[in-house]
């Protein structure tokens, strides 16, 4: 059952701390700062109490030889699988088997009938596949928290987050308190960050980038420079999705 106490979110944004066991003899994720915790304590989480009653967009960050899990999280959760979205990472490739790695997945789903986010008659849109620097262990690219914004409703709410963002609900014991007890009904305090008049709260001005040849010139997508590092002088966007 569903506790009306909890708060309810139309979007959920989750990185959660997989242990990655296919492959790795179980020996976690190379270079974790962070708690690890297995695929079924993940699916375990409840997440379902805090789905907003009109419908629900979840995106979570899931490990390439592991997506599967990612799926089963959906499922248990309410949330119908909808397209996965790539983070092409430019610089040295990780680790990995068969494969070194070069990118990471996110899993897009809805729950509910929530209607396509419009602002003057245009649907909002991302796309499904983006280039962008390799970060620091774990961090991932502020241009999917914009693209979040830009296809998905308020409330929002960060699940293992690990810094405050204005005019978001952010979770995570390496900030304020862990998941399994904000699901639980304890308050997750929110640092006092001013907002500014960026929806992601980041102070730019977005500028407008050449789309690849190919991608319809009706559809305007506006990024900021200032994602990518110097070295980086262009970002490609490619699998364009027009999903109406």
């Amino acid at each position: 059952m569903t506790d009306i106490s909890l708060p309810k979110f139309k979007t959920l944004y989750l990185d959660p701390p997989w242990i990655s066991v296919k492959g790795s003899g179980g020996k976690g994720c190379r270079g974790a700062k962070y708690d690890l915790m297995t695929t079924q304590d993940i699916i375990d989480l409840p997440i379902q109490n805090i789905v907003h009653p009109d419908g629900c967009h979840i995106y979570v960050w899931v490990i390439n030889n592991q997506v599967d899990d990612g799926f089963k999280c959906l499922e248990k959760w309410g949330f119908k699988y909808q397209t996965m979205i790539t983070w092409h990472k430019t610089g040295n490739p990780g680790i990995g088997w068969y494969f070194r790695g070069t990118s990471e997945s996110c899993l897009f789903g809805t729950s509910g009938k929530l209607p396509f986010k419009k602002i003057n008659g245009r649907i909002q849109q991302g796309v499904t596949s983006f280039v962008a620097p390799r970060l620091e262990h774990s961090v991932k690219p502020e241009l999917m928290r914009w693209m979040i914004e830009r296809v998905s409703y308020p409330p929002y709410c960060e699940i293992f987050a690990r810094r405050f963002v204005p005019n978001w609900t952010c979770v995570g014991n390496e900030i304020n308190i862990t998941i399994q007890d904000f699901l639980a009904g304890v308050t997750a305090t929110q640092a006092a960050i001013p907002p500014t008049t960026h929806p992601s709260g980041f102070g730019f001005t977005p500028t407008k980038i050449k789309m690849p040849h190919g991608i319809p010139t009706d559809h305007d997508y506006m990024l900021e420079p200032s994602f990518f590092e110097d070295n980086v002088e262009e970002l490609s966007i490619i699998n364009y999705a027009n999903e109406t």
